[in-house]
């Protein structure tokens, strides 16, 4: 996707479905503001008040005062990786005209790419090359009369300069799982990742990126054995084990689950997530990274 060439602009106007050039890239100039970095040990707290602290709304009749998530975005970015995220941005179910987006803190906007009406919008923010950035980017849809408003978290981890393991090669991917409520509750959605030790010493697991904030912003991340999971909750609960530093043998696999938002605090009309860990491991007492990869996900409506 391009992106603007000028200055970043935080606070930008996008012209509706109907216009006859899609794919627009809206340009501008930074607003005035000084932009603060949180320090690593306060993103964890950060990402608790921004994502849930005001996501009680479930429904279009959110306000600009108290609007849903939306859309959420965690990743990791090993040092000198572009310093360049695209957010995906669910348009609301209703007819709208205008899209107005404002992005504060470590996020510089640089632009919006819009393609046809069933899929998301794709903002490209610039990030810091230092440090974590842990913000809220608010989201505002209008018709004229009306307006609907959203908000997305975005966490990114800028790691620091370590070798990567380029020899394994972990996956990551999504499903849904249901939850206990009955056979009415919506299903949540469930991300399933892991790797297995294909060198000849053990290797250990230390983490993830951040992992405090990414429990806050994606979920809670559990250890499972596939023998005992066989994709319902309560297996999950009864089987699991919370994720702790982890010792593989050569050859033995590590399996890991994630339920997105168990409360079911985000609406059910339209949704994003999107999550890149990078796992910090230790090898002959050596630190190293390991990429999962990216990993999308979306309902209500298309991804790109």
């Amino acid at each position: 996707m391009p992106h603007a060439s000028n200055p970043p602009l935080a606070h930008r106007r996008v012209s509706s479905r109907s216009a006859s050039v899609k794919g627009h890239v809206a340009r501008g100039r930074v607003s005035p503001g000084a932009r603060r970095r949180p320090p690593l040990a306060l993103v964890a707290v950060s990402i608790a008040a921004l994502a849930f602290g005001a996501a009680q709304a479930q429904s279009g009749a959110a306000t600009e005062a108290d609007p849903p998530i939306v859309a959420i975005h965690y990743e990791d970015l090993l040092a000198g990786e572009a310093r360049y995220i695209d957010l995906f941005v669910p348009p609301p179910l209703v007819p709208w005209h205008e899209f107005t987006y404002a992005a504060e803190g470590c996020l510089s906007a640089q632009g919006v790419h819009e393609g046809p009406p069933e899929k998301v919008l794709i903002v490209r923010f610039a990030v810091p090359e230092v440090g974590p950035c842990a913000t809220r980017v608010d989201l505002l849809f209008g018709n004229g009369t009306t307006s609907w408003a959203a908000s997305a978290v975005v966490v990114v981890n800028r790691l620091p300069e370590l070798a990567p393991l380029d020899t394994l090669e972990p996956w990551f991917r999504s499903d849904r799982i249901n939850l206990p409520g009955g056979p009415d509750a919506r299903p949540a959605v469930l991300l399933l990742m892991g790797l297995t030790n294909t060198e000849a010493e053990p290797l250990e697991i230390l983490g993830f990126g951040n992992d405090q904030a990414f429990a806050m912003a994606v979920g809670k991340v559990y250890r499972y054995d596939p023998a005992t999971f066989a994709g319902r909750y309560a297996d999950l609960m009864s089987h699991g084990t919370p994720f702790e530093p982890t010792v593989l043998q050569p050859g033995e696999s590590a399996h890991f689950a994630m339920v997105l938002d168990p409360q079911q605090r985000m609406p059910a009309g339209a949704g994003t997530l999107t999550a890149r860990p990078v796992a910090i491991l230790a090898l002959a007492g050596e630190q190293r990274t390991l990429q999962f990869p990216r990993m999308s996900t979306a309902w209500g409506v298309e991804l790109p």
